[in-house]
């Protein structure tokens, strides 16, 4: 069965990535790719390593709403998930879901829900 999700992009000769699938697209750019050091944790499944200092801006929604993803270590050298929009920051200790639920339940609660 063939998908209907896939990117379009050049990377790294281009960091600007779109990415489609039904009924949904949205585009980012890749600010800075990271550090994929020694101190670098893995994903849950022990797949990929987390780098640190990694940052994209992404848009996306019919009102093109741009928010700033990052990853920063902290000194416990626990990464650090960071969503940025407008004047307002979530972050988390846990994963990328966990500060993506935060900030859909922040946008949510100021009535942006349908961007």
């Amino acid at each position: 069965m063939q998908s209907n999700t896939y990117e379009e992009h050049n990377f790294p000769a281009n960091t600007h990535i779109n990415y489609h699938q039904p009924n949904f697209k949205m585009s980012y750019k890749v600010i800075n790719v990271g550090d994929y050091n020694n101190n670098c944790v893995f994903t849950r499944n022990k797949t990929y390593k987390v780098p640190d200092n990694y940052m994209i801006e992404s848009t996306y929604g019919k009102s093109l709403k741009t928010v700033q993803c990052s990853i920063k270590y902290n000194d416990k050298n626990k990464p650090i998930y960071k969503i940025k929009w407008d004047n307002k920051t979530v972050e988390s200790l846990k994963s990328p879901t966990d500060v993506t639920n935060q900030y859909l339940k922040v946008i949510n609660l100021v009535g942006l829900s349908s961007v």
